[in-house]
């Protein structure tokens, strides 16, 4: 409802309403039918595909599948907890969390959240003697929806990883949060449109 209310209140459609009235003042009946028949598929149209594109965004976040932890107990990756330490196979994944390396290295494409086409090698966390900040060691942090291509492990330890972030908190969910939810822009010619079909 709140799509189409957007849509309606749209200058182009209110301005169409005036020459709606304007046409039935005048008596073309034909003509003021056809405006509102077209302008009613527009909004329909335009609603319709929104409403598709919000969906398939939600579903990307939404993604999930069945993933081991440590101990050998495998879980619905939507039951994932902040702490929860992941065994990553040696044959990659897809990330469907935030976690930190905890053991071991991957190399990683991370071109669905910053365009670099070129693989990067995660490593572990180091010992840190400070609090963890995700900018500052983001080179041992494995992102959700980026591709896990190859995992590396050392003295025939797994690699492990623990979870930082899950579902629209992730680094993912903020973009898809801000795509769906952009800040308001006033642009100046919904501005102006809007003065012009007042006065």
């Amino acid at each position: 409802m709140t799509l189409i209310l957007l849509e309606v209140f749209n200058p182009f459609y209110m301005f169409q309403v005036f020459t709606i009235a304007v046409w039935i003042a005048e008596r073309y009946y034909y003509y003021c039918i056809a405006i509102v028949l077209m302008s009613t598929f527009g909004v329909a149209t335009s609603v319709i595909q929104t409403k598709k594109n919000q969906e398939s965004l939600r579903a990307t976040v939404e993604a999930y599948a069945t993933v081991e932890l440590w101990g050998g107990r495998r879980v619905d990756s939507r039951a994932l907890c902040p702490g929860d330490v992941l065994v990553l196979p040696p044959h990659g994944c897809t990330m469907l969390c935030d976690a930190a390396l905890l053991t071991g290295s991957a190399i990683v494409n991370e071109s669905m959240l910053t365009g670099e086409s070129v693989p990067v090698t995660k490593t572990a966390l180091q010992l840190i003697d400070k609090e963890f900040n995700l900018k500052e060691h983001s080179s041992s942090v494995l992102f959700c929806g980026t591709k896990v291509i190859q995992t590396r492990y050392y003295s025939n330890e797994p690699v492990k990883a623990v979870v930082l972030r899950t579902g629209y908190n992730t680094s993912k969910g903020e973009l898809v949060r801000s795509i769906l939810y952009p800040v308001p822009a006033d642009f100046k010619f919904d501005r102006d449109s809007y003065k012009f079909i007042f006065i």
